[in-house]
């Protein structure tokens, strides 16, 4: 055992081993998002020190980044638990440490600066809130109804019981009816999706697949008990974010949140790509004070707008592929339309996909609204994508951007056109 990180009681490391040892896998052996079955016990767990369900065992690398996980079973009077965690990476011939904390309702610090985690539970909400009111001089109103490591079903609406005190939707209606605002609501702000990267869906089937259709159930609920709402500001999260995505269909899932908005004449979409984190130099789904702020600075100027009357100098949108399409019949260029000014860089390539695989792009240039890709061969490519959550670095300083700053929208499978004879 070592001394837990502050803000946490207990900690403590189990060890994966692909050495001889252990697997004995050889060293050249790779395995990217594999599920790995934790089993705890009473011989050498201590379940008193945990909540009653270990609502607050959390599981890391050695470096700290934040591992996915779900609790199986749990069963503190037997003193057993199983638990999948989900390892970004394990490799032949390693001997690989997973720490483990527990003892604490909140996290506090996984990674970044001592108060990290701290600022998680509506910071964003508060900062906007905060921002209006001193620009404007009118009082605001935003309340918080998110729950953290949620699926986008489990916000659903009982239909028997609107304010179902069990479900998240219930409690937040409860709480805006004490108030008496169900009348004063004039927007939603959506930022969710992370744990929707996967295929935990009541159908059965990869989450991306019913979740447009998850939320124009939830808005129609909203619409029924907010009668007066008039906008929608959705996000479309981290690519990966908490290591939940890096597969095809965690980036499917941020291309139905991009596309979200074609069926609604009131929504506005927004990016997090170009959020930084101070404390690390690079953005992570989770962020710091100075993170989340970014997040509501991002939004407000579109809030403003609709509901100010704010007039901006310049597009406060991010830029969102409006249309792909090959330029020659020799299918060696390929175009991207943004529908607002761009801009590119050279590093902006590596994270071209056509049908899934990285692009032979030998250079890219722009002409106001489109981007334009050589390609170093022609293609028979179908679709085009940019950004995969297996491969992104989190660097801000290879994406694309508006000419505004703001980070454009990620895409996925998103279909080419070939030009008519």
């Amino acid at each position: 055992m070592r001394s837990p990180p502050r803000g946490w009681q207990h900690s403590g490391s189990i060890y994966l081993l692909t050495t001889p040892e252990g697997a004995n896998l050889p060293a050249t052996a790779s395995e990217d998002n594999f599920p790995v079955l934790v089993r705890l016990d009473k011989d050498w767990f201590n379940f008193s020190q945990a909540k009653a369900k270990g609502e607050d065992l959390r599981f890391s690398t050695s470096t700290g980044q934040p591992l996915a996980y779900q609790i199986e079973e749990w069963d503190a009077a037997k003193g057993t638990a199983s638990i999948w965690v989900r390892i970004p990476t394990i490799k032949g011939n390693e001997r690989q440490e997973i720490k483990l904390y527990w003892g604490n309702a909140v996290r506090t610090r996984i990674w970044g600066k001592p108060e990290y985690g701290v600022h998680q539970i509506g910071a964003w909400g508060m900062v906007l809130a905060g921002n209006l009111v001193t620009r404007y001089g009118i009082p605001v109103c935003i309340m918080n109804g998110a729950v953290g490591g949620t699926r986008i079903d489990q916000h659903e609406r009982n239909e028997a019981n609107h304010e179902d005190p069990e479900t998240i939707y219930g409690r937040l209606l409860t709480r805006i009816k004490g108030a008496k605002l169900t009348h004063g609501i004039r927007g939603v702000l959506w930022h969710q999706g992370e744990n929707n990267q996967g295929s935990s869906s009541p159908t059965g089937d990869y989450d991306w697949k019913s979740y447009q259709q998850y939320f124009v159930d939830l808005s129609a609920a909203w619409k029924q008990d907010y009668p007066n709402i008039q906008h929608y500001y959705v996000y479309q999260i981290w690519p990966s974010g908490c290591n939940m995505g890096g597969t095809p269909a965690g980036d499917m899932l941020l291309e139905v949140q991009r596309t979200l908005p074609s069926l609604y004449s009131n929504m506005r979409i927004m990016s997090t790509l170009g959020i930084v984190s101070g404390s690390s130099g690079r953005g992570l789904a989770h962020s710091d004070l100075e993170g989340y702020a970014q997040i509501a600075q991002l939004m407000s100027p579109l809030v403003e707008q609709d509901n100010y009357g704010l007039i901006p100098a310049k597009e406060v949108t991010a830029p969102n592929l409006k249309r792909a399409y090959f330029t020659t019949a020799a299918k060696n260029e390929i175009a991207l339309d943004f529908g607002q000014p761009v801009v590119w860089k050279d590093e902006c390539k590596a994270w071209i996909y056509l049908d899934g695989v990285a692009a032979p792009v030998g250079s890219g240039k722009v002409a106001g609204n489109v981007i334009t890709l050589q390609l170093t061969v022609p293609s028979a490519a179908q679709s085009i994508s940019y950004l995969s959550g297996k491969h992104w670095d989190g660097r801000p300083d290879r994406l694309l951007y508006g000419a505004n700053g703001i980070a454009a929208l990620a895409f996925s499978a998103a279909a080419i056109e070939i030009p008519t004879p």
